[in-house]
């Protein structure tokens, strides 16, 4: 699932690739993640418009489309953004694609029709519950160990469930949150109220180096065509411990983990990230 970084390499690729060049036409397929929109709606509403501005909130990306309209989308859980020269055919599973005036296309690709692609007056889109209720952003505010104590600290729920709380954090997920806490020395089954001050200080640097080091990492190539999520067939894995188990921890040796929590796969490693055991609390 594309968590901030990606969400972040999207908006910057979009900055790139549609600021400053009409949409000469915008064209979709029925259904999700339209959510409600027809293919003719998209078309009337992008067809010679001009994006002055991309914003991310968390996993969100925000379009400025002028005269007060935008557009809100969500990647959900397969969702990426691609670059193709006019003459390319349209990638698999292309839901939304826009003509822009310099020949190029940028195609919303969507195997799993998970993500959301909304169209309204901007500041309506901003107001939205959904966006309205997102927890300060994980990179963009980068998160002290005050603010992290002051959001997570009054939740008996393990850390790492905490931290995947949109509402709390904005834009962590299972990966990023298993990188913080492992760059963090932190057991994602501790419990949140029971993390000391020193906890909290390495949490905050841990979700720091954590992003900076996905930005540069997954932007790497990015910058004309698309990145490759980890979870995509011969996808390169540049991860500390996501995807890792049995292999040999970098800090330690010693074998990386792999436990479910919550139905997702967390890693750790059980030597640096010492606690409780999966299921005792």
């Amino acid at each position: 699932m594309p968590e901030l970084p990606e969400v972040e390499i999207a908006r910057r690729s979009l900055e790139r690739w549609l600021v400053g060049r009409p949409i000469a036409r915008a064209s979709a397929t029925p259904g999700k993640p339209l959510r409600g929109l027809t293919p003719a709606e998209v078309s009337r509403a992008l067809s010679g418009r001009t994006v002055r501005r991309v914003e991310r909130r968390g996993k969100h990306l925000l379009w400025d489309l002028g005269a007060g309209q935008g557009a809100h989308l969500h990647l959900g859980m397969t969702g990426k953004l691609v670059r193709r020269e006019g003459k390319e055919p349209a990638p698999p599973y292309a839901r939304v694609s826009l003509d822009l005036s310099d020949g190029s296309r940028v195609h919303l690709v969507d195997p799993r029709r998970f993500g959301r692609f909304e169209l309204g007056p901007l500041d309506a889109l901003r107001a939205s519950p959904t966006l309205r209720e997102l927890g300060p952003d994980a990179w963009d505010e980068a998160p002290t160990a005050e603010l992290l104590r002051e959001r997570l600290a009054g939740s008996r729920r393990e850390i790492k469930v905490s931290l995947l709380d949109q509402r709390r954090i904005a834009g962590l997920g299972n990966i990023q949150a298993s990188e913080s806490l492992f760059r963090a020395r932190l057991s994602p089954f501790a419990r949140a109220d029971e993390l000391s001050p020193a906890d909290w200080r390495r949490l905050a640097k841990g979700i720091h180096d954590a992003l900076s080091y996905a930005l540069g990492a997954e932007g790497k190539g990015a910058r004309d065509r698309d990145i490759r999520y980890v979870e995509e067939p011969g996808a390169p894995n540049p991860f500390l411990v996501y995807g890792r188990a049995g292999e040999p921890c970098p800090r330690c040796g010693g074998p990386i983990r792999q436990e479910v929590q919550r139905q997702r796969s967390t890693y750790l490693c059980p030597v640096c990230q010492p606690g409780p055991a999966p299921g005792k609390r």
